[in-house]
Parts: structure tokens; C-alpha cells; sequence
């Protein structure tokens, strides 16, 4: 369906994105979360208990795809953000 379809974009996109599940997420003020994208590590983190679902690991590999898109200077998309600053 739907969901499978943009899992498949997004998986050619984000490329060697890791995955990892923990019993704890937090953000940076330390609230719990499902899920988080590090871009410093190219990591997405799922909360073992709430993480693991349709929603947070679409929204968190749509982070990825974000994040790998803009490191890409050559990308259409990047050269176009980047004449607007």
C-alpha cells in the first residue's frame, strides 16, 4: 500500500542510515521520545516500547532523507535552498 510505498522512497534515500532500539529515548531537554534522527551520526534511534510503529519510523527516516539530501551540495533540491539564503 501507501505506507510501503514511501518507506521504499525514503529507503533509497537514506542510505546507510543505522538503526538503533532502546528502552529509553530522550531528547535534548532530556523528555521522553519514540524516536530521534542524529545527523551527527547518521543514526535513528526507536524507543523500544513506543518507537516501533508506522508513524515514528516513517517521520524519523523522513529526517534522514532531510538531513542526506542537504549534505549533498550537488543535489537540485540543496542548490535551490541554498540560492534562497
Amino acid at each position: 500500500g501507501r505506507v510501503r510505498q514511501i518507506a521504499g522512497v525514503l529507503s533509497k534515500v537514506v542510505g546507510d542510515t543505522k538503526v538503533q532500539v532502546r528502552k529509553f529515548v530522550a531528547d535534548e531537554s532530556g523528555n521522553p521520545v519514540a524516536g530521534k534522527f542524529d545527523p551527527a551520526t547518521n543514526t535513528i534511534t526507536l524507543n523500544a516500547e513506543t518507537g516501533i510503529n508506522v508513524h515514528t519510523i516513517l517521520h524519523e527516516m523522513t529526517h534522514a532523507a532531510t538531513s542526506q539530501t542537504l549534505a549533498n551540495k550537488s543535489h537540485p533540491m540543496t542548490k535551490q535552498l541554498t540560492k534562497l539564503t
